[in-house]
């Protein structure tokens, strides 16, 4: 039997490709940063780093989001178009149905419970709808013990989440 992982390390490759995605979303070339840089980061190397012909040190990880002023976590975090349900949601909105959250079955106070919780935290008093961040969405699916994507369809399924067929 394996044993279950609580969590996934990214790849080195993975890595390497949220350095580029990092440069490319400044706009620049590796010659751009080596300009920019005034010779600090050379493209040759930044470019082996993002090819992964060269190994990326910590020290040298920091140098360079410290220059991309991104937080050095960024190089750990999947915040692309691709990431899966769990990590990233698409830019589409997700609004809850209170109405149909009020008339449930006892069967889903969780996502009653949830709901109220977070109405709460943002003092968000509309009363009709709410909408929710992915944040939201993947703790629900961690209370659902499963993952944002089923628990998504499980909420469209239902009614409880708004589309584009439902929307007031």
């Amino acid at each position: 039997m394996e044993p279950h992982t609580l969590f996934q390390q990214p790849t080195t490759e993975e890595i390497a490709a949220r350095l580029r995605r990092i440069r490319r979303a400044k706009g620049w070339s590796l010659g751009d940063v080596e300009l920019a840089s005034k010779g600090a980061i050379k493209a040759v190397v930044l470019g082996s780093y993002e090819r992964c012909d060269r190994a990326l040190s910590i020290k040298r990880a920091i140098e360079l989001t410290t220059f991309f002023d991104v937080p050095f976590s960024t190089l750990f975090e999947d915040t692309s178009e691709n990431a899966s349900p769990n990590t990233r949601q698409s830019a589409a909105k997700l609004i809850l149905d209170l109405r149909a959250l009020k008339s449930a079955p006892s069967s889903d106070r969780m996502y009653i419970d949830f709901t109220s919780w977070i109405i709460t935290q943002r003092s968000d008093w509309n009363g009709e709808v709410l909408s929710i961040r992915a944040s939201d969405l993947s703790i629900l699916a961690l209370l659902a013990r499963s993952d944002c994507e089923s628990v998504k369809t499980y909420l469209i399924n239902h009614k409880y989440l708004l589309t584009g067929s439902n929307l007031i």
